[in-house]
């Protein structure tokens, strides 16, 4: 008896060694993808320019938060997108475009956001202007306009993109060489 007892504290101490053990390691490879995570990222802002708005806009989410406003269901018909994204060819000379390089006027945004916010029918605009270097493909901007009648919201939305684009956005294109 008192040899079976020898034996199972061995056992008991090897689990407890063991369990202790893998601890550490499930600890280690939580503090290693970590790092890892934070170095991808790091690599991703070296990349590119600082971003606004991360990843960019969430329109879903967006779209949500807004139809949570207590007026929204009485006061809007319509919500029309926009999700601008960098093209792969030159709108001038239809050359390669490598990256785009864009510099939004944020309080300038702001502004005219403001003023479009006071026509005829509009409740809610909703405009996210990343800045940073983007490859084809990527976001750039988001505008979200909710209103009451497709006659208010479709042209503030095209008179609001228009707007932003000429006066509040710098951007650099980047062609192949």
């Amino acid at each position: 008896v008192f040899n079976d007892f020898n034996k199972t504290e061995t056992v008991n101490a090897s689990v407890s060694c063991f369990l202790r053990d893998r601890q550490k390691i499930l600890f280690a490879l939580y503090q290693f993808s970590s790092i890892y995570y934070n170095f991808i990222e790091y690599l991703d802002n070296t990349r590119r320019l600082p971003t606004h708005g991360g990843c960019g806009m969430d329109i879903s989410e967006a779209v949500r938060q807004m139809k949570k406003k207590p007026a929204f269901s009485s006061n809007v018909g319509m919500v029309l997108i926009h999700n601008g994204t960098v093209r792969g060819r030159s709108r001038t000379d239809g050359e390669k475009v490598t990256s785009l390089e864009v510099r939004p006027n944020q309080e300038k945004i702001e502004e005219i956001r403001q003023d479009f916010l006071k026509k005829t029918g509009i409740f809610d605009i909703n405009i996210e202007a990343r800045e940073g270097r983007f490859q084809p493909g990527e976001d750039l901007l988001f505008i979200i306009v909710a209103g009451d009648i497709r006659e208010h919201v479709k042209p503030t939305l095209s008179d609001l993109l228009e707007k932003i684009k000429t006066e509040a956005i710098e951007k650099k294109e980047i062609l192949e060489e």
